[in-house]
This record gives structure tokens, sequence and C-alpha cells, in this order.
């Protein structure tokens, strides 16, 4: 068994869950506040989603990274984008949440970072895609 697919597909899962929960639960704070899982209740989910996504997506672009090479210049730009708005929107989710009464406003900003961080996952994925079926050779047939 090659435990490298099997651990490629497991990260994929976990990262593609935690980023629902994340999300979910961020946009959920800020849609209904009231009924919102507020305090301790909900920051060990949080936290321990948002860590697991920094681990899995690590892992994820390391194992896809020779991909990345196939369209550097467009794949490289996008997943630096990526990265760099999911840093600030976890930055900005941490600091809205430090405090029992969470902050709305930066919570609203994180919302939004959070849906442009999956614009960008989704994109990276069908360029990716795209560069890999591009760059792959035809199967022809020697009847």
């Amino acid at each position: 068994m090659d435990w490298l697919l099997v651990a490629s597909t497991v990260s994929r899962w976990l990262h593609v869950l935690c980023a629902c929960i994340v999300v979910g639960g961020i946009f959920w704070m800020v849609l209904a506040p009231s009924a919102a899982p507020r305090g301790r209740a909900f920051k060990p989910v949080l936290h321990g989603s948002i860590l697991l996504l920094i681990l899995t997506g690590s892992f994820n672009a390391w194992r896809a990274w020779g991909q990345y090479n196939l369209w550097p210049g467009v794949l490289h730009g996008v997943f630096g984008m990526h990265l760099i708005v999911a840093l600030a929107a976890i930055v900005l989710v941490i600091v809205a949440t430090a405090r029992p009464i969470f902050n709305g406003k930066l919570l609203a900003w994180g919302v939004a970072l959070l849906f442009v961080v999956v614009l960008l996952a989704s994109t990276l994925k069908g360029l990716r895609e795209r560069a890999v079926l591009k760059h792959s050779t035809p199967i022809t047939s020697h009847a």
C-alpha cells in the first residue's frame, strides 16, 4: 500500500473539513451572533482547526510542489496570494476571538477574507489541474 497516497488523501480531507469548520463557524458568529457558539466552547475547536489547516496545508503544498513548477509564474503567484490572505485571515480571526466578547467587525472582515481564501484555493486547484493536463502526454492506441 502506498502510505504517502493515503496520507495525501487524509490530509486533503482534513484540510477541507477544517476549512468548513473555520469558515462556517466564523460565518455563523457574524450571521447569528446570539445563536453562535461562544467563548470557551468553540475556541478550542476553532484553534485546533486552524492548527490542522496550517499543518495539512503545508503537507499538501509540499506534495504538490512539483505541479506548481509546471506553470511557475501563475501558480506561484496564486499560491502566494492564497498563503498571505489565509495567514491574514487566521491572525484576524484569532485577534477577533481573543476576548470573551468577540469583536463582530473584525469577525466580519475575517469572514470576507476567508471567502477570498476559498476562492483563491479553488482557483489554484483548477489552474494546477490545468497545468498537469497541459503537460501530460496523451494516451494513444497502437491498433
